[in-house]
């Protein structure tokens, strides 16, 4: 189950995949836009640059901070991120139903 979390997240952090939901982009580089950005601290976001960092392939406390609520809120707050937002929800998801020992079937 962390194999799939670990590599949902590894997909978003490749250099050559192109991902898109519908018309929105999905992309790195919102995260590393928010990570560099001054008007948000580590506090905001829970980030680090070593989060995003494509050569750790088997971090999964990242792929954990990657779906944190403050992090959803600031993609949520800005243009042109959605689409990195959803597919950061869609590895929230996968986390609660595989990895989450208290989610129930009916969930």
């Amino acid at each position: 189950a962390t194999h799939l979390v670990t590599k949902w997240r590894n997909r978003l952090l490749s250099s050559s995949a192109e991902l898109r939901l519908g018309n929105q982009f999905i992309s790195i580089n919102h995260l590393y836009d928010i990570i560099h950005n001054e008007t948000y601290t580590k506090l905001d976001h829970g980030l680090t640059k070593s989060d995003i960092n494509p050569k750790d392939r088997q971090n999964f406390s990242s792929c954990l901070k990657l779906t944190s609520p403050d992090l959803f809120k600031i993609l949520n707050d800005n243009n042109g991120t959605q689409g990195t937002l959803i597919y950061l929800q869609m590895l929230k998801m996968i986390a609660v139903a595989y990895i989450d020992k208290k989610t129930t079937i009916a969930e």
